[in-house]
């Protein structure tokens, strides 16, 4: 009998905490009664008073009906507590997800590179000759430029000419073929094989950037690195308003500043780098044909390498590779240390 009891009791505590819990005003209004009758020491007539002012402002009290839109407020807010709920055990648990599989900790850092499919995906080159060696003369054969590539960059170099008489008086155009055009191969856009250098002075280049004497005594200071840069975003729009050519992308954070530039024509179309008093496209100009009148190898070797990184997308200076000029230094270092290439001092181009 005493267990039953003290299990009611507890039942009842339980009922009551669990409505405290949940905010019901009846039942605590009823508690706070009782404690208040059993505490303060009153007559029976005063208990009894008591007792029929909390029925009376029990039954005085209204129902509390839920109205439509509270009903459909709880609705809607139920399902996605229960989706936030869902969200929090989620992310509790995928430390120790990631913490079981560190493989995968790796692929999850955030601005790790996402891999993608290439637009145009390397080929494997085919073959005409059998045996390594051939093969491999063969290889460098179709790298070599050819009169083919050379007056495709007179053409652009006079096409590009006749613009830029139109935008500074004095300037030169200039235009490089490291190897054979490649029209439509993999990277052949991201990394152009041809690089166009506009030289001019600085002082004729000022005058039309700054455009007024006022201008000019703003911009007094500007530095060659500023003034590249300025001068290649005019040339830039002025080339990207005309039919035949389509502006790329840039790289004004590098050392040189340069715009990568797209000239269509009747015979297809090339890609290139455009620059402004640059010495670096000179230079990677001269050291493959000083390689290629010293031993035939060395040309062979720049070559190569220079394919092979462009091909292992190894050589994009925008995403932080080395540039091809500096696979080139690689390639000329390495033949000086076997004894086959001389210092810089013998290079007549030096």
């Amino acid at each position: 009998m005493a267990v039953s009891i003290a299990s009611t009791l507890c039942a009842d505590v339980a009922d009551i905490r669990a409505k405290l819990c949940n905010g019901d005003r009846r039942t605590s209004a009823m508690l706070a009664a009782a404690l208040f009758c059993a505490v303060t020491p009153m007559d029976i007539p005063q208990l009894l008073l008591v007792l029929l002012g909390a029925i009376a402002c029990a039954l005085l009290q209204p129902v509390q009906v839920p109205s439509p839109r509270r009903a459909a407020k709880a609705l809607v807010e139920s399902p996605r507590r229960a989706d936030e709920q869902a969200s929090r055990g989620a992310r509790r648990a995928a430390p120790a997800a990631v913490a079981s599989r560190p493989e995968r900790a790796v692929r999850q850092c955030p601005g790790a590179p996402i891999a993608s499919p290439s637009v145009m995906p390397v080929a494997a080159p085919k073959f005409t000759v059998a045996g390594w060696d051939a093969q491999v003369e063969e290889l460098v054969g179709s790298l070599v430029p050819t009169p083919a590539s050379f007056r495709a960059t007179e053409r652009l170099s006079a096409r590009l000419q006749r613009t830029l008489d139109k935008f500074v008086q004095g300037a030169e155009v200039v235009a490089y073929a490291s190897s054979a055009l490649s029209r439509g191969g993999a990277y052949g856009v991201a990394v152009p094989d041809v690089d166009v250098v506009v030289s001019c002075s600085p002082e004729a280049l000022t005058a039309k950037v700054c455009g007024g004497c006022r201008k000019q005594v703003q911009h007094r200071c500007m530095d060659a690195r500023h003034l590249q840069k300025a001068v290649l975003r005019a040339l830039a729009d002025r080339l990207a308003a005309a039919s035949d050519f389509k502006f790329r992308r840039s790289a004004f954070s590098a050392e040189e500043p340069k715009v990568t530039m797209l000239a269509t024509d009747s015979a297809g179309s090339v890609a290139f780098d455009l620059a402004v008093n640059c010495a670096s496209p000179l230079h990677n100009a001269a050291l493959i044909a000083e390689c290629g009148r010293l031993d035939a190898r060395a040309r062979a070797l720049v070559l190569l390498v220079r394919r092979w990184a462009r091909d292992r997308a190894i050589c994009h200076a925008a995403k932080g590779h080395l540039s091809p000029y500096c696979w080139t230094l690689m390639a000329i270092y390495f033949l000086q240390v076997e004894g086959l290439l001389p210092p810089l001092r013998g290079f007549a181009a030096a």
